[in-house]
This record gives C-alpha cells, structure tokens and sequence, in this order.
C-alpha cells in the first residue's frame, strides 16, 4: 500500500523518509498519485492511519503546517459546537480536535492521537497535516467533509522556520531552511503538491478550500460560507461578532487553551523565545526574506500571449514567460523597446549576461565591418554596438541607449540581454538576424556573481547568490527559459545559435559557419589568423576597447578589485562551487530541461572534456 525510501540526511533533528502511495484507487482525482511523494519521520504509522474508521459527522481541518490551522479549528470546532464559548475558554484545542498523526510524527509520543481520535465525541473535528493520499481511506470512500486552509509559501516558509526551530526540530540559518524547503526535505512536504492536490479538488461539494489570505481578509464571508458548507445554522448579527472577536488573533493568542506555548513548553523541550502563534499577518515575510540584490528589481511578462505568437516562430504559452528586470525599465521603457524601428540588415546579439556577450559582439562587428580592425582598437566596443536597454539599468549613463541605436549607422550591431519575447517586435516580423550565444549554467553563476558583487549590485554571499540565480531573482532571470527559447528555435534560418563552449573548442570552425549566416565574405587563411589573434581573451582584455572595466569604474559604483573579464575559461565553476551548490543547479538544470527532453550534455557537451 505505501512505498518508503530513505532521505538523506538533513538539519532536522529526526530522520526522515519519504512515502507515497502505490495504490490509489479511492482518491477522486485522477492523477499518477505514486509520484506524489511526502516527507514523514521514520517510523510513522501510515497503516494505523489509513485504516482510521470515519463516522458520518465527521470533519477534517487539513493543512500544510503554519497555514492557519489553530485559527481554522476553533472557528470550526465553535460552528459545530453551537458556539459554545464557554468550553472553547476552559479545554484545550488540542483536546477539542485532535492531532490525527500527531504521534506518529513527534518526538514526544505521550499520547496515542489515533486512539484519542477513535475515543472523541460527534461530532468530531480532526486536524491533520496529511496531504491528500495519505488521509484516511474512508475520508474519500465516505466522502466526509473537509476543510482545506492554503497560505502563501513566503509566509508559510518564514512561520514554519521559526515553528521548528523554537521546537529544536531543526537547526540551521534560514538560507538553509529555504533550500530544504524547496527540496521537500521538511516534513510535510512537499508544500506546493499538498496545495494543489486540493486546490484541484475545491469544487468537490465535501471539500471547503480557503486561503489565510481570505480569512484575514473578509473573515465574516469565510464564516457564512463555512455555516453552509458545515449544515449548521446561520449566524445572528450579533453571534457573528462574537465568534469573529473570539478568533481575533489578539484573543487567541492571550488564550492559553488556543495558543499552545505554554503546553508546548512544559511538555516538550523548546527555545526560551518559542511562540506558537507569532504575528499573524499576510506578508510578514518582506521582513525576513530579503533579497540581497541592491539593485531595484521587477517581474515583467507579456500579457498577450495570442499576439506574441503572431509574429514569434516559438509556439508557446508566452504568458506564463517572466523576466526579472532592472527597475528602471518599468513604465514606458519596455514599449519603447518593442516599437524599436529595425532595418533590413540589421544583426541583434542576444545572450544572458556573462555568456561571452563581449566575444561574440567584436567578432560580429568585425566581420560586420570588412575587418577593420583600427578602428577596433581606437573605438569603444559599446559606441560601435549598442547595448539596446542599458539606460534601464544605469542612471548614470550619459546617453539614452534606444536612442543611440536609432542613431547608429548601418549595418547595427545591437547587443541586448532581453528574452525573446521582449525584444523589440519587428525583430521577429522582419525577420532580422540573431546571433545567440549560450554558456553553462555553473559557469554563467559564478561570472554572473563576481559581476554583480564588482559593481556593488549584490550585498550577499555566494550561497544565497546561487539560491537566488535558481529562482530567477537575478536581473534578466530565468536564465534557462532564456537560452532553452532560442534553442528550440534554433533551425529558424534568421538564428545563429552558439555556446560558449564551442567557441572556446574550435572558434575558426565557428567563425566559418558566422560568416556565412551574416553574409559576409569567406576569409583568407591570413585574415582568419589576424581575427582570432584579435580576438584572444589575453589580447581583448589588454584592450580598453574591448575589456569595460575602466568604463564600470568610472559610471558605478565599482569596487576596486572589480574586473570585467575575468577568466574567459570553460569549468571555472570547478574552483568555486561547492558540491552542494553544484547540485542544487544540476538538480534545477535537469528538471527545467527535462520538460523539453533535453540535458545539459546535448547544449553544451561534456564539460568535463573541455576543462
């Protein structure tokens, strides 16, 4: 019935497993439910709760922990107990609705909670962290009711941090904590399949799903469509005040039969600051999840996916594509963007930053330009390609970079780190040129990093730059979603698509096929030794030309030991990843490419060989 495998080892103080179900004939969604795997402590009696018998009048409060779930019981428990307040001031939660698996997931096994649920008076009100397929059987074959509480996971991840670790559950910083989170290495998890399992179910007529959001939000609403749900009479205007001033957060948290700290405290051993009700509020979490970025950051996605796909060759959901952005390109800057005039031979280099954008952008323009390559060596790679959006990203920049590029003589180079979907629209309905160029991910991170940190653009450590490279809070982010579109349109005649790896493998051979996609003349064997001596990383980062680093110094904030090329190798990350971090975006890597069967090897070869 259940299937079980161990968990490696993690910061909580309890060895972890992982168990899913093998059959799953009883649940109403129909879903491959043995890939739905939760975290659970060793030991935990799966059997002892799945063969729980139900009785008609029963009711579950089910929730992921840290969702609402004290707040939703006493509201519950009162609507199914006449409101009877006087009870509800004088015994304890936890005796009024019992901790279904409570037992079986705590380190303090002090009482049977299954028992206790089997000797519990109709009509009983049974809270559980479970999620969907690990509930009682006869909750799904007997269709009993249940309540369903969801919070937002920022707030969910910040309240359970303090939960566990004031419980001496788990022990580490709240960086750490995130991670586990995301990997579902904390009990109950995973957060976001617990949700959705129920958010799919919702229109069930048994089950009531609710937000915290919305309780707190119009709790009287919550409380009348609950009455329905639960058959119970309504409410007069003045029961209905009482019963919303009686779950007020402040009254329930001065109650010691609803906050449970002091009960935890004698029974258990926790930390001198343990609370378990802390603040109770939506949003708490801007205070203690911050970014480290120090550069003003938005989220922005085209709305319009139809007409996006109009004029893009990549048939896709556009909609769902978010890119993080600099601040500055909020406002009119994007639609400025889109409605860029372009020309007929016109040649747009895209990458995401620190792909080997400098590289390309010389060889490009010079081979643009019939290898001119004195004034290559006396004029800014920037005033000879311009970096489409760079006014969004720099205040002091002391032109507008839209507008530099109209002013551009022909043929343009124009550099841009956008997305697909947001570079300028007649890019794609004329056709133009692309050349884009890619680089593995380990590599891109660790550049990215020493970048960003350079031009004081990032306050952190290397450890959160990695967590938040992986969930796309990094300027121009996702970075996979980036490179995976212009891969998949790769075939597309008016696309250039190249790694920095093959650059770095065999640029001559790169330089051939360039050459012949922009339409240039095929080179001497003379001229093709002059260009790759040019375009040496020793000889362009000896080149003020070329290598920005005294440009940086003198429009940012840089500081001193900031370097715009740094290395130019391939594997670099080797030196500066740890095994764990390396993970963590492997794991990322292989799962986003695993939806478009695709792995890492197939875009950009063994890196182990070209170390």
């Amino acid at each position: 019935m259940y299937e079980c495998e161990s968990l490696a080892k993690t910061h909580t103080n309890l060895p972890l497993v992982r168990l899913r179900c093998s059959g799953s004939n009883w649940l109403p969604l129909q879903q491959d439910w043995s890939t739905r795997w939760c975290t659970v402590p060793e030991g935990y009696a799966a059997s002892r709760v799945h063969a729980l018998e139900t009785r008609d009048d029963d009711v579950f409060v089910v929730t992921y922990p840290k969702c609402g779930t004290t707040w939703m019981q006493e509201l519950a428990w009162l609507l199914l107990n006449q409101l009877d307040f006087e009870r509800a001031s004088s015994v304890y939660l936890r005796e009024r609705s019992i901790f279904l698996e409570y037992s079986g997931i705590s380190k303090h096994k002090r009482r049977d909670t299954i028992q206790l649920c089997e000797q519990l008076a109709s009509p009983r009100l049974i809270k559980s962290h479970l999620p969907a397929q690990l509930l009682p059987r006869q909750v799904w074959q007997h269709k009993r009711k249940i309540i369903y509480v969801a919070r937002n996971p920022k707030d969910v991840l910040v309240s359970s941090y303090h939960f566990f670790v004031g419980l001496e559950y788990w022990t580490g910083d709240l960086n750490t904590y995130v991670d586990e989170f995301i990997n579902n290495q904390l009990v109950y998890s995973s957060y976001w399949a617990h949700i959705v399992d129920f958010w799919r179910l919702r229109h069930d007529p048994y089950v009531f799903f609710v937000t915290y959001e919305q309780m707190k939000r119009d709790l009287k609403s919550v409380i009348e469509k609950l009455s329905t749900f639960l058959g119970v009479n309504s409410l007069s205007a003045q029961q209905l005040e009482q019963l919303i001033g009686h779950t007020s957060f402040d009254n329930m948290k001065q109650s010691k039969y609803a906050n449970a700290t002091g009960l935890l405290k004698e029974t258990q051993k926790t930390s001198t600051d343990f609370e378990f009700m802390r603040r109770g509020i939506v949003g708490a979490f801007k205070d203690e999840l911050k970014t480290a970025s120090t550069f003003p950051l938005i989220r922005l996605h085209c709305a319009g996916s139809k007409e996006i796909n109009n004029w893009l060759p990549l048939q896709q959901d556009w909609s769902t594509r978010w890119s993080t952005l600099s601040a500055g390109y909020a406002g009119s800057f994007a639609s400025h963007i889109d409605e860029l005039e372009t020309r007929d031979d016109d040649v747009f280099l895209v990458t995401y930053p620190k792909c080997g954008t400098t590289w390309m952008q010389e060889l490009a323009w010079l081979l643009l330009n019939q290898l001119d390559f004195e004034r290559a060596s006396s004029v800014c790679i920037s005033e000879r390609s311009v970096y489409l959006e760079q006014s969004a990203n720099s205040k002091k920049l002391p032109m507008n970079s839209i507008q530099s590029c109209d002013q551009m003589t022909s043929p343009r180079l124009i550099k841009t780190h956008l997305p697909a979907q947001l570079l300028p629209r007649q890019v794609w309905q004329q056709k133009r040129k692309i050349i884009y160029v890619t680089r593995n991910p380990k590599d891109v991170v660790v550049s990215s990093y020493h970048f960003h940190v350079g031009l004081g653009h990032w306050a952190g450590d290397f450890d959160a730059y990695v967590n938040e490279f992986i969930n796309n809070k990094i300027v121009y982010s996702s970075y996979w979603t980036h490179f995976v579109d212009f891969w998949r349109m790769r075939h597309e005649p008016n696309i250039f698509f190249v790694t920095y790896e093959q650059m770095k493998s065999d640029l001559q051979n790169v330089i051939e096929k360039l050459s012949e996609f922009l339409g240039v003349h095929s080179l001497s064997a003379q001229e093709m030794q002059q260009l790759m001596n040019h375009l040496t990383f020793d000889n362009m980062k000896q080149s003020k030309c070329t290598n920005l680093t005294g440009f940086f110094k003198k429009i940012k904030n840089a500081t001193d030991n900031f370097e715009f090329m740094r290395r130019g190798i391939v594997g670099a990350f080797n030196d500066e990843l740890s095994e764990n971090q390396k993970q963590k975006l492997d794991k990322c890597t292989s799962e986003i490419l695993s939806e478009y069967n695709l792995k890492e090897s197939d875009i950009f070869g063994d890196l182990n060989n070209n170390i």
